[in-house]
């Protein structure tokens, strides 16, 4: 059985698919407009994550992904993404990659 969903609110979207992480960021990095992408991954994603990079404009990647992110990275993330001039974030992998 394949599950599909596309939520929205009013700061985020969530895309869910069997086979369609490519597909999805893709389309919605288009649908946003966003040229220069921050993209927050964990190391078991490379593949999907080099697919989405080979399409979109991919700026900065980070992977040093931690469990109950501490705020030092976070200050990190958000320090990458403002030299980077990103104008998306996009996040890759469970919860840990989204916190």
């Amino acid at each position: 059985m394949n599950i599909a969903f596309d939520h929205m609110t009013l700061s985020q979207r969530v895309l869910f698919g069997t086979g369609k992480a490519v597909e999805h960021v893709t389309a919605a990095v288009e649908d946003l407009g966003a040229r220069r992408l921050l993209l927050i991954h964990g190391t078991l994603n490379t593949q999907v994550v080099e697919a989405i990079a080979e399409r979109t404009g991919v700026v900065h990647l980070i992977d040093e992904i931690v469990q109950h992110v501490p705020a030092a990275n976070v200050a990190a993330a958000t320090a990458d993404a403002v030299a980077a001039d990103a104008d998306a974030v996009i996040s890759i992998g469970g919860g840990s990659s989204t916190g």
